[in-house]
């Protein structure tokens, strides 16, 4: 999330390399000072001071030798990244320099239950022309086994820091056998000045990660209404101001019946957040508390005076995280909805956006995400590596996946008292972007 609601509008230079360019003598200098603000920005704003016993002198001082043996653009960004993972912190995060080529995969994965499957695969990928598909079970992604505990480290590695041009996996298909493929990936060309709507420098935030820039549909409201009997509405991101937040409430007060669709939802602002949630209750609720270096404060969402009355059904998975997972655990919590789907990411903490560049002709924009403040639930129970337990676990399987059904929604439906229908509820919303990266 992030503490504000206004996104700062940056314009900045990108990178011009792909992830496999030699590096230049400036590329690795610029690469040295990167890595001492982000080390000055640890020691300056991490909630905890004391690293959970990280030794980050020595941590550092590895990631300076690996600058310098760095051979690719790739490796450096690594190298400084790399840097944080043993914090075992999905929030405290490199943010490296935008890159004018994009790695498309060719895939998409997530993980359901304690297993990670292929979730979309591209047509004309060379991941569709060497037989994956979705429903696939990943065994292995370059020695890599994915894990709960493993995919932040797995995703920041092959999405930011150090795309790859081909891919070793191991899999199973649902029929049991075992393969082993190497997928390559495409490139894609991305124009030069880059308009990016990361928080300005010090927003707060407890999102898992700062985007480059929005989605093509972030932040637009995907709502359906069935009747006057139930309301569908699928957030991808904790984003829309107050204003639209209530526009939309307004269109549902109508419906008996809410399903709110969290799933793949990694969170957002957290005035967002507190908006939606003043819309579900009568009186002040707090929703968490946050323990920084200065002290504890309680996050309150305020009641809009007009809360919706109806039943409300969430769903959330793997990848909700931060808001969605707030919001989740509150409507648990304070008895007001019922949450079904799979355990979530378990991604909840807030943290601080800090933006730095580097260069004097040709300005090269980076920054980091830092934690600065635990998060615990009004019961003072944590959600970070835990996440929320749904009260009804459903997980698609192998076939659903492969088939493109959904029996989360059809169940949510179901407890809405709408009639089930597995492919229209798996139908409801169309991806709001194609398969192209885990």
């Amino acid at each position: 999330m992030v503490r504000g609601a206004i996104l700062g509008m940056l314009v900045f230079i990108a990178v011009s390399s792909c992830p496999s360019q030699s590096l230049s003598r400036i590329d690795r200098e610029r690469g040295h000072v990167m890595l001492r603000f982000l080390r000055q920005d640890l020691v300056d704003y991490y909630y905890d001071p004391g690293f959970h016993g990280v030794d980050l002198a020595a941590r550092f001082s590895d990631a300076d030798k690996k600058i310098d043996r760095a051979a690719t653009l790739g490796q450096m960004f690594l190298a400084i990244g790399g840097a944080l993972f043993d914090l075992r912190d999905a929030h405290t995060q490199f943010i490296p320099p935008p890159r004018t080529l994009r790695v498309d995969y060719g895939w998409e994965m997530a993980m359901i239950g304690d297993s990670c499957y292929v979730t979309a695969v591209s047509p004309g990928s060379d991941a569709a022309a060497k037989g994956l598909r979705a429903g696939d079970r990943i065994c292995s992604i370059d020695g890599c086994v994915p894990s709960r505990s493993s995919m932040h480290v797995l995703r920041t590695t092959m999405e930011d820091l150090d795309p790859r041009a081909v891919v070793s996996m191991r899999f199973q298909c649902p029929d049991g056998g075992m393969n082993d493929l190497q997928i390559g990936t495409r490139r894609r060309e991305r124009v030069r000045v880059v308009n990016s709507a990361a928080p300005s420098a010090g927003e707060r935030t407890v999102d898992d990660a700062i985007p480059e820039g929005p989605a093509p549909a972030a932040g637009v409201p995907h709502l359906k209404l069935i009747g006057d009997s139930l309301a569908v509405w699928k957030l991808p991101r904790f984003d829309l101001s107050a204003k639209e937040t209530g526009r939309v409430m307004e269109t549902i007060g109508g419906s008996r019946a809410l399903v709110l669709d969290l799933r793949n939802n990694p969170g957002g602002y957290i005035t967002s957040l507190l908006a939606l949630a003043g819309y579900f209750f009568d009186e002040d609720v707090t929703l968490f508390r946050a323990k920084g270096r200065t002290g504890v404060d309680s996050v309150v969402a305020h009641t809009s005076g007009r809360p919706y009355r109806g039943k409300v059904i969430v769903l959330i998975d793997s990848r909700s995280g931060s808001s969605s997972e707030i919001f989740a655990r509150a409507m648990q919590f304070y008895g007001r909805g019922v949450v079904i789907g799979d355990v979530s990411c378990g991604s909840v903490m807030e943290a601080m956006y800090r933006q730095h560049a580097v260069g004097a002709d040709n300005v090269v924009m980076y920054g980091a995400n830092i934690t600065v403040a635990a998060i615990a639930l009004p019961d003072g129970r944590p959600l970070e590596g835990r996440g929320v337990v749904p009260d009804e676990i459903i997980l698609p399987a192998p076939r659903d996946i492969a088939l493109g059904l959904d029996p989360v929604m059809v169940r949510a439906t179901e407890c809405a008292g709408a009639p089930p229908d597995g492919w229209r509820a798996g139908e409801l919303f169309p991806a709001a972007r194609g398969a192209g990266n885990p």
